[in-house]
């Protein structure tokens, strides 16, 4: 009878300890969706590698650029809505860029690009422009981006 309630004893401690660990786990990463950066890159197949960041750049080469928005979260797999809270401003003329934000891969949790937005840019030589990342864009998990962020660039 000792024996069966040591085993029980040890059966709850382990599976208590068990759950504490799952638990301080999930606490410990950060829910919110956090705007890390916006590069241009290059593409092949379904991976980017990120070339120079935009933020604050003043010397952005011209032509038809991939440029990609960098999250702390899968935001890929909410594109259908996340498409709409991205716009590019050109700041030299006051007018908005058409763009297509896109995705690489299915946005699947198991997704190598998961956390990035991509769109394509022709940028003009000697004009500024502004990415803009409203605060409505949403990750997987739920969670907005909160307040609008914004990137500025000069291209040469």
């Amino acid at each position: 009878m000792l024996h069966k309630q040591k085993k029980l004893i040890s059966t709850f401690v382990i599976s208590l300890l068990m759950l504490c660990f799952f638990a301080s786990t999930a606490l410990a990463a950060d829910p919110t969706v956090t705007f890390y950066d916006a590069n241009l890159c290059t593409i092949s197949g379904e991976t980017a590698t990120p070339g120079v960041s935009l933020i604050n750049n003043t010397s952005v080469p011209s032509g038809l650029q991939h440029i990609e928005l960098q999250f702390n979260h899968n935001v890929a797999a909410n594109l259908s809505t996340n498409q709409n809270y991205i716009h590019l401003k050109n700041t030299t003329t006051q007018t908005m860029e058409s763009i297509s934000v896109y995705r690489l891969g299915d946005g699947s949790p198991f997704s190598i690009e998961k956390r990035n937005l991509f769109f394509d840019a022709n940028l003009v030589s000697g004009n500024s422009y502004q990415i803009i990342i409203d605060p409505g864009l949403v990750a997987y998990n739920g969670y907005t981006l909160g307040s609008t962020q914004t990137v500025d660039f000069t291209v040469q």
